[in-house]
This record gives C-alpha cells, structure tokens and sequence, in this order.
C-alpha cells in the first residue's frame, strides 16, 4: 500500500539494471476519444450557433422531467414571451453571464483606436468576477430575461452568480416582477450521467504527468528524468518497483511538454502561427521531450495529450500532436498521440483527462476553486460548457461532444496550480478529482489506483543533492 504522499531523491533511490525490466501488469483498454474529438472534415464556416442548440435540445428533456416531478404544480412556460406576472413558473434555458471585466474584442478595438487607451489589462487578469455581474437565461426560441436570486443586491445573487458560467443548461424556477426580472426560487440542473459499475478485480495504477515544459525557465533535465525512470521502472529499491511501478498500467503525459513562448506578440504572425526561427526552438524542445518519452514507451503504454503551450490546434477539442514531431516515440506500438481532451476505459474504469484548458475556461469566470469547478461540471452535465464563449473550440454542427453521457471514475485536470484531490460523492456515483500540477512548478505525479480510486502524489526531490 502508498502512504498519503511518496518523495523520491537520486541518492537515497536504488537505480535498476535495465537488463532486468520488471514485469508490467496488463489490463484491457479501450478508448472513446477518437469518435468524439477526432475531427476528420475541419471546417470553420459554420456559426457556433448550432453548438448551443444541440446542446440545450440534448440536456432539455431529462431536465423537463425532473423539473415536473419536483415541481408538479407549477406552470412550465415554453418561452420567456409566456411569462406573466404574479405567477409562479419553471422554465428551462441557457444562462449567460454579463461580465464587465471579460474580455471584449469590440471593446478592446475601441478603446484603442476611438480613445487610444491600452485595454491589454483586461486580458492578463486572472479573475475576471466583478460585483457588477449578473446572470441572462435564454430560451431555445432566443427570448431572454434577466435572472436574480431574491433581489440584486442580496448575498443569495452574489453568490450564485459568482459560482455560475455561460453554457450552462439549467431549469429556473421563479415569478417574473414588474420590470421584466425572472426572481428565481430554485436552479435544477440535470442528474449526474449514468456511471457504469467499477469492477476491478486486482489493483493497478494509472500515472499521471503535467507540465514538462521543456524550454522554460522553471525546466530541471534532472528532475524529469528522475521522474520518467520511475515511471519506467528504473529507480527505486525491489519493494517500490514490486508493490507499485510494476501495477502501473498506463502514463498519461496531460499537456505541456514544452514551454510557452515568452512574447506572442513577437513570436506569432497574424495567422497565428510561429514564426521560423521560434519553430526552430520548438523543434529542439519537442526533440528532447521526444527522448525522454521514448525510453518511458519502451516500457510501458503513453498516451500524450497536447496543451496549450504544445504543436497543436489551439481550440478545443486539440487534435494528437503529429508523429513528426516525436519521431522516435511515436514509432513504438506502446505510444499514443491522443486528443485533449481525452476519454478512456482502463480495465473497468472510466478515465477523463484534460489539459486544462477545459476548467482553466471556467475558473477565471467564477470564485470557485479548481476541484468545485470539475465538481460543478459533472452536476451540470457538460465538461466545457464555457466553450465557445470564454473557451476557442471547433463549431461543431451535429451534435455537442463534451457532453456527460457517462460520469466518469477518474477525472483528471493536468497544468494546476497544485496537486489536490478530493472523492465526490452525490446522487449514487462516486468520482475521483485529481488536479495534477504542472511539473515545473511542483515536481509531482498523481498514481491512482482504478480499483479502490485512491489517490497519492509522488513527489521527485533534489534538495540532497545540493547538501
């Protein structure tokens, strides 16, 4: 069994011969990524308008349903135009979030060129929640309404407002006031999706890795390396290799493998793209990333998801980083390039993993912490309901991807601040949040057990080395 936390340094750690590989522990694997984020016709004509009508077509049902049973007296109006005053009425709808600190592209273009005033401050806040937000429920017609809690003013509205974010589907509950207000009693939200049974028979571990960054400044060659001869068996005496790396079954690297450019403004053209002599850095960073992920495949199964600061597509869902740029790992029958996100089965659990991108979208927008917002997206049934309005994501037409059809076992957010986890526990399933930190800025790995859905950090320090 781990401890509630594993510390690893070169000296007091045994290095194993690599002419004595342990034996891996071997468990069945599928993968739904590729049906739902692997984009084969890409086109950007369409308008993003369609994304919000699936979404709300597919989620509005299930949440009529329970909106009668909880409320069966109270009338359900169709649209806003149905709404009268003095009664009491449910309505389900689309919330938007009027936000005075989000960015505004129409803003920003009119501050700089009617008023010649810098408008980049907006752009580099890390929270963008000001008291004067306030909450628009749309219906699927386009009619809409503003929406308290109470009164504007009370704590109530402050707080509810603060904790919610555009996209979201919700059912209102609420009278209507002379100025055309809805004053909600009640939000309802859908069920948790259906969670299939975990049936793990034998303990085994899925790793996790972040925010290699390779090229950036916080990079230490050494440290990582520590880490991926752990995960590669390599380090580490006969009862740490025995009673832990050889249960590993799968690595997931989430994003990041190489460091953001310091200065887009110089770095991108105006397509977007990297200019050569920056896509020359990157190459030598991918080459070395592809060194160290090489000698992990050998030993055992990768899947590599791209991030923000990685050789992809920047909306979501991004598309596997291509084989050319990790030469030498991709040729290794246990290395797979996938989606971000990414959704997986790993025996009998079901595995969600994002780089980040997905909670970063929604974090800045509201005051709630990183694992309450993964918590939120399952009770709101959709894992980037902020996409395409504070989150860039392909204009889907036919249907919406990040939908919560199956509540998954594990959920995991790489690129975090800080390495937390939590077990959530509510309406008959029960989910393991793992934030995963950027490796650069807390050197630790997440090992989570798929059969009792425990979860342990192991920490890689060099402090004894500069003793």
């Amino acid at each position: 069994m781990l401890g509630d936390k594993l510390t690893f340094n070169p000296i007091a750690s045994v290095l194993k011969s690599e002419t004595n590989p342990i034996k891996r522990k071997h468990v069945e694997h599928s993968t739904e990524s590729k049906s739902l984020f692997l984009l084969a016709n890409k086109n950007f004509e369409q308008q993003f308008s369609k994304l919000y009508f699936n979404r709300i077509a597919e989620l509005k049902p299930p949440l009529l349903k329970k909106l009668n049973k909880l409320f069966p007296n109270t009338t359900h109006a169709k649209t806003m135009l149905e709404l009268t005053h003095g009664v009491t009425y449910s309505v389900v709808g689309t919330l938007y979030k009027e936000m005075k600190l989000k960015p505004n592209i129409l803003r920003d273009f009119t501050m700089e060129k009617t008023m010649g005033e810098d408008s980049s401050e907006y752009d580099t806040l890390e929270n963008c929640v000001s008291e004067t937000d306030f909450l628009i429920l749309e219906d699927s017609s386009g009619s809409r309404c503003n929406v308290v809690f109470e009164n504007r003013d009370s704590e109530l509205n402050k707080t509810m407002t603060n904790q919610l974010i555009s996209g979201i589907i919700v059912g209102a509950v609420g009278k209507i006031d002379s100025h055309g207000t809805f004053i909600a009693t009640d939000f309802v939200f859908n069920d948790p999706a259906p969670q299939r049974p975990l049936k793990v028979k034998e303990e085994s571990y899925i790793a996790v890795i972040s925010g290699i960054n390779c090229g950036d400044s916080g990079f230490d060659y050494l440290r990582t390396q520590l880490a991926f001869d752990f995960l590669g068996g390599l380090l580490g005496d006969f009862n740490v290799q025995s009673g832990i790396v050889s249960k590993i079954t799968r690595v997931i690297v989430a994003g990041n493998s190489v460091a953001a450019p310091t200065d887009k403004s110089t770095k991108f053209d105006v397509r977007g793209s990297l200019r050569p002599k920056d896509l020359q850095s990157i190459v030598g960073f991918m080459n070395s990333v592809d060194s160290l992920l090489e000698g992990l495949a050998s030993t055992i199964d990768v899947d590599i998801l791209p991030g923000a600061h990685d050789p992809s597509n920047v909306t979501i869902p991004q598309q596997p980083i291509h084989p050319c740029m990790l030469p030498k790992s991709s040729n290794l029958s246990t290395c797979h390039l996938v989606t971000n996100p990414h959704i997986f089965k790993e025996d009998s659990a079901d595995v969600y993993v994002s780089s980040g991108q997905t909670i970063e979208g929604i974090e800045r927008y509201v005051t709630s912490s990183r694992l309450e917002v993964m918590e939120n997206t399952l009770k709101w049934g959709h894992y980037a309901p902020s996409a395409p309005d504070t989150l860039k994501c392909y204009p889907f037409e036919t249907g919406d991807p990040f939908i919560i059809k199956q509540t998954p076992h594990i959920y995991i957010c790489g690129n975090s601040k800080k390495f937390e986890t939590k077990l959530c526990e509510f309406d008959n399933v029960k989910v393991r949040l793992v934030a995963v930190p950027a490796f650069t800025m807390e050197p630790t790995i997440a090992l989570v057990n798929i059969k009792t859905l425990e979860c342990h950090p192991v920490h890689f320090n060099l402090n004894v080395c500069k003793d």
